[in-house]
């Protein structure tokens, strides 16, 4: 876990642009809005056969390596998202210092397995409310609707013209992995399409 002086120094994706975002003095029921700053980020890239690679996995993040397309699978402490047959993104779910690279250094020595930090490329935000939904079809062409997107599900995707790798976390609640460079427009745009649930 990342302690309070390193968190002060950690760089947040908007906090040094926007320190006192004016959408906090604004949440309502109907959509709130917040990045998920700090979190440790690795893609990993492995055969899904690899021998030791869901026991270590397992043994690693406390979360079942997902080998259904588009599926997710959640531990106390991490996430693990399918991106393709042979490429997952891990993260964190709480702040911390990168460990997962190094974590899987031992299986990647041994087999071909590769674990890349990627936390400094991406942020991750967190989106909620009645109408978080709704706000979310303003930009993203996708079918959000529960039955189609269900919790235990991720798609990547765009909102506007910010790629991103979208996951429900429960009917009204998703968090949304998004690059860091485009993380001051995706800001940007997703106030400006919830404005009108933000008055």
């Amino acid at each position: 876990m990342l302690n309070e002086a390193q968190q002060t120094t950690a760089d947040s994706a908007i906090a040094r642009a926007y320190p006192t975002p004016a959408h906090e003095r604004r949440y309502s029921e109907a959509f709130r809005f917040r990045e998920l700053p700090f979190r440790d980020i690795a893609l990993l890239r492995a055969a899904p056969d690899t021998p030791g690679l869901t026991q270590a996995t397992a043994d690693l993040t406390g979360a079942a390596l997902p080998l259904s397309a588009n599926t997710v699978s959640v531990s106390e402490a991490y996430t693990i998202c399918w991106l393709g047959p042979d490429e997952w993104l891990i993260h964190s779910r709480q702040p911390q210092m990168p460990v997962l690279e190094a974590a899987f250094g031992s299986l990647a020595a041994s087999q071909f397995v590769s674990s890349v930090d990627v936390g400094s490329g991406y942020t991750i935000f967190e989106i909620s409310g009645m109408r978080a939904r709704e706000v979310l079809q303003k930009g993203c062409p996708l079918d959000l609707h529960p039955q189609v997107l269900q919790v235990g599900h991720c798609a990547q995707s765009h909102y506007f013209k910010a790629g991103v790798l979208l996951k429900p976390i429960s009917p009204n609640s998703y968090e949304l992995v998004v690059r860091r460079s485009f993380a001051d427009y995706f800001y940007r745009i997703m106030l400006t399409a919830a404005e009108e649930f933000l008055q």
